[in-house]
């Protein structure tokens, strides 16, 4: 047995239950509720819910608390009041707060209402729940001050002992609002898109974009936008970021991942990440990325395995382009793309229904095929 609880035992057995308690007399030059910013505030307010599970080594102990003070039960960072919860009785039989709840051992909740008169202090029991329901009882005090109520604590005489607040248990990705628990930030349900287009820039000149749009907006939330890319160069510019804001579509251009580079390489791949914040929140959610963009030429199949069983194997190869192709100073361009047969010792002989194909402007994005036999 730890020697907390041994003092605590001790403690029940030899005093059993609090002394004769009385409220204190409220006057108007003491009244409490005319002073609520000077008083003193449970700590841990936050950690003291009913569904708050003691942690081993973190009980939270009361014995520190100052006696004959009143008390607010406040989360000063989101000014959320709370209560000591309420078990009455049920046909004569006390009921408690479960042991090793509100983040204690022994935790303390009251067994009847606080008061619903403005001004009004009114006296209740405090149970402790060890090894009974109120096995130990306590005396204390509440007043109702506007909107919140406030305690006169009678100080526990061992550890650990607390008293429960009235504050909700919530996830590690929540915070509490009232007596709720809401979520930090946005929960994004679907990865972004990520797509290759072409805009305008000058007369008879366009670029290649990609674009990176989030679904699901809400005019709640603002989202950030970050690229990443496996291009290796040297002084490439960094990626743009574009900082939280309304936008659910964010783009780079060619000129912002190559920079002033005159020579522009294709195959690369290029990543989308997002990650999304309430207006009037802090924390932002965790990244969501886009599956990898591939900017260049898709080849399908990439490989072709040949059966050995049939003298001449017949293949179709389907290509398309990822990006636009787009014209600088002219209004008309293409993409060529030249097919070759390779010959090496000892391996099959290869032909091509085409020596190659070209992908226009206005059809960049329309797949083109080509048969491939190969006789072995």
């Amino acid at each position: 047995m730890s020697s907390n609880l041994f003092t605590f035992l001790l403690a029940c057995v030899c005093f059993g239950t609090t002394s004769s308690f009385d409220c204190p007399i409220v006057t108007v030059a003491n009244d409490p509720c005319l002073t609520l910013e000077d008083k003193l505030k449970i700590p841990k307010v936050l950690n003291r819910g009913v569904d708050t599970v003691v942690v081993a080594g973190e009980e939270i102990c009361d014995t520190h608390l100052q006696g004959g003070e009143w008390y607010r039960f406040i989360d000063v960072e989101s000014n959320n009041t709370f209560t000591i919860p309420v078990r009455k009785p049920v046909g004569g039989v006390d009921q408690c707060v479960d042991v090793g709840r509100c983040g204690t051992t022994a935790p303390i909740s009251v067994t009847d209402d606080p008061p619903t008169v403005e001004g009004e202090t009114k006296k209740l029991k405090g149970c402790i729940n060890f090894i009974d329901c109120c096995f130990f009882s306590q005396d204390l005090c509440a007043r109702l001050c506007g909107n919140e109520i406030i305690y006169y604590l009678t100080v526990p005489i061992a550890c650990s002992i607390a008293y429960c607040s009235s504050a909700p248990t919530c996830a590690t990705n929540q915070i509490v609002q009232g007596e709720e628990c809401v979520d930090k930030y946005p929960t994004l349900q679907h990865k972004p898109l990520l797509t290759a287009t072409s805009r305008n820039v000058a007369t008879n000149h366009d670029e290649v974009v990609f674009q990176c749009q989030i679904f699901g907006p809400d005019e709640n939330v603002h989202y950030n936008f970050k690229w990443e890319t496996d291009v290796e160069k040297p002084n490439l510019p960094a990626l743009p970021t574009s900082g939280f804001g309304d936008e659910t579509l964010d783009e780079v251009s060619l000129s912002d991942i190559f920079g002033s580079l005159k020579e522009v390489v294709f195959g690369f791949h290029l990543v989308c990440i997002v990650e999304a914040k309430f207006k009037d929140q802090d924390d932002a959610s965790p990244e969501l990325r886009s599956s990898a963009f591939f900017a260049g030429l898709s080849v399908d199949p990439m490989t072709l395995i040949m059966s050995e069983k049939d003298e001449i194997n017949l293949f179709e190869v389907v290509v398309k382009p990822t990006v636009p192709v787009v014209c600088e100073g002219s209004n008309t361009c293409h993409l060529d793309i030249a097919i070759r047969n390779q010959k090496f010792a000892g391996q099959a002989d290869v032909v091509t229904s085409v020596c190659g194909m070209r992908f226009e402007t206005n059809n960049w994005n329309t797949p083109q095929s080509f048969l491939i036999s190969c006789t072995i």
